[in-house]
């Protein structure tokens, strides 16, 4: 009994001394790891000592995507900082991690400890509804050497959750599953390296019923038969609106949910229809589909399938006709002499194209035509006359909708010349034409009037104004972009509304500009000095990037609300003939 009882007392005893002798050679890492900048091209690490028995610290280091450079620097142990010379400017991320060492054992690493510089943070480049309940989110990786990215995300006047979702390092794009509609959501995205990260960018977005897309009809019969695509889940039905001619949409019927086609049997002949579907979801609608416009064109004049030419439709033509062209390329030079009939296009401008074979301007107008003649849906080109290469309009009062006018020569007013003109010109490019003398997008003069509405003007060449010259005149502009191209004012009084625009040269001219992007001039109502943030206007896409300060910007009043009913952007895509 004594022999055992002295037996457990030795076993017992070597226990003791093997823990004790285990939690003395123990040795725990470094914690705590602060990293600052002290000088240029300098950092400093500090951290705190957890031992008692180490010789010195040995450092880690790790530059961009390379491996870790084991040892790279050591310090004695009564040492709890180290310096390092870097580039502290660059996409290059530097990471340090620390271990003690007590001559023959080594501690754990401590955590990553990173120097992110200011170059180093990530940017949202988009943050657009994929679906109905989903969101892709795109960012630019500015850091190399990241090892992850931490994606943010609230709702609304709710809290962050700060890593919502932990991303792989070189990712750049990511779709989030996201129900809540009419609901704003908040992102923001960091890169990190273990617990250290970088500054954040944040975006948002509003996810809203998704609207019907490919609007397109045709007349058989009697009626108007429309067909889209439904893109939409659980709408509660679909809403078909109308507008004939340029009177404002109205409400014609709604179909129920997955209806996919609409039969118009309320039509007349000759007449212009527009219509446009949306979406909705009980008390939430969705933005309406695209613009499709299509014609009654029982008894109207059909060009070339009735007649061959353009003109030679125009000289049959009665007061009052429509003449519907089908898309091709018409070498004409355009004469409407006094007749007020309406020129439409079937399938727009971009296929259909009156080119003027530089043998004078492409239309004319100068027998005292009337609003009611209207010329809609061409690109017009390849004009070439002393006034006006593209459109020359004396004593005349036309309307001008959804044209391209581009590529025409002049020594006056390039795209266009008018002298005494009252009419409306809407939803019209201008572009690439040539005065020798001035206005190469158009020169405007002796009491002409006209109203621009949602227009662009630009990368037109003159030597005095190369976007507009006015002489003795009174133009209206809203919702007009002007790029690239200067504006000058002679003896002339302007309104400008709604729109993006260069400075104004004037010489004895007023002008009123309100609710404007107009470079020094933003001491007046509603005026901003802003880049207003196009998304590709070396490639003629001057529609708005998300984040555009010019974004619901444009005059309160209701009468200028975009098309889905918010408050007006400025720019020619803004207002209630923007979703062109």
């Amino acid at each position: 009994m004594n022999k055992c009882y002295l037996l457990f007392i030795i076993i017992l005893s070597f226990i003791s001394f093997s823990c004790d002798n285990k939690i003395e050679n123990d040795l725990l890492e470094p914690n705590n790891l602060q990293i600052t900048l002290i000088d240029n091209n300098q950092i400093k690490i500090i951290w705190e000592d957890q031992s008692s028995k180490e010789e010195k610290f040995l450092i880690d280091r790790k530059k961009g995507e390379f491996d870790w450079y084991d040892n790279y620097a050591e310090v004695e142990a009564n040492i709890l900082s180290f310096s390092d010379n870097i580039n502290t400017d660059s996409d290059t991320l530097y990471s340090y991690r620390i271990r003690a060492f007590d001559g023959k054992n080594y501690s754990d690493y401590s955590q990553t400890i990173t120097w992110f510089s200011d170059l180093t943070t990530p940017i949202f480049t988009g943050i657009k509804q994929f679906d109905q309940d989903s969101i892709k989110i795109t960012w630019r990786d500015n850091s190399i050497g990241e090892f992850s990215f931490y994606l943010g995300k609230k709702h609304s006047n709710g809290d962050w959750d700060e890593e919502y979702k932990i991303l792989p390092s070189n990712s750049y794009e990511f779709i989030d599953f996201n129900p809540f509609l009419y609901d704003t959501t908040y992102y923001k995205i960091s890169a990190a390296c273990d617990l250290t990260i970088s500054d954040n960018s944040v975006g948002y977005i509003i996810l809203l019923l998704p609207s019907p897309s490919n609007l397109s009809g045709f007349v058989i019969s009697d009626c108007i038969q429309l067909n889209w695509t439904d893109n939409s889940k659980n709408e509660t039905g679909f809403v078909i609106e109308r507008k004939i001619s340029d009177a404002n949409y109205s409400v014609i019927a709604s179909v129920p949910e997955n209806s996919v086609t609409y039969y118009d049997e309320e039509i007349e002949k000759h007449e212009v229809y527009h219509y446009r579907v949306y979406a909705y979801l009980d008390d939430f609608n969705s933005i309406p589909s695209n613009e499709v416009t299509l014609v009654d064109n029982r008894g109207g004049i059909i060009v070339p399938d009735e007649i061959n030419t353009i003109q030679s439709a125009i000289d049959i033509a009665n007061e009052g006709d429509t003449i519907y062209v089908k898309s091709g390329n018409y070498k004409e030079n355009i004469h409407f002499n006094g007749t007020n009939v309406s020129l439409l296009s079937t399938d727009g401008y971009l296929s259909t194209i009156i080119d003027g074979d530089n043998k004078g301007s492409v239309i004319t107008f100068e027998s005292g035509e009337s609003s009611s003649s209207i010329i809609d849906g061409f690109t017009l080109i390849n004009g070439n006359s002393t006034y006006g290469g593209g459109i020359y309009c004396k004593d005349a009062n036309p309307t001008l909708i959804n044209l391209k006018i581009e590529n025409n020569n002049a020594s006056v007013g390039g795209g266009i010349y008018s002298d005494y003109w009252r009419g409306i010109i809407r939803n019209v490019i201008i572009t690439s034409n040539n005065a020798s003398e001035k206005g190469g997008g158009a020169c405007l003069t002796n009491e002409s009037r006209p109203k621009f509405i949602s227009t662009i003007i630009y990368n037109n060449t003159s030597r005095t104004a190369e976007g507009i010259y006015c002489n003795w005149s009174k133009p209206t502009f809203e919702n007009v972009t002007v790029y690239n191209n200067s504006i000058y004012l002679q003896s002339s009084n302007t309104g400008w509304v709604n729109s993006i625009l260069p400075s104004i040269e004037k010489d004895g001219s007023s002008q009123n500009v309100r609710y404007s992007n107009l470079s020094g001039f933003s001491t007046s109502v509603g005026n901003i000095d802003v880049d207003p943030l196009f998304i590709d206007p070396s490639n003629g896409d001057f529609h708005l990037q998300h984040n555009s300060p010019c974004k619901n910007a444009g005059n309160p009043d209701p009468i200028y609300n975009d098309t889905d009913g918010t408050r007006n952007d400025m720019g020619a895509y803004g207002g209630p003939y923007g979703n062109w």
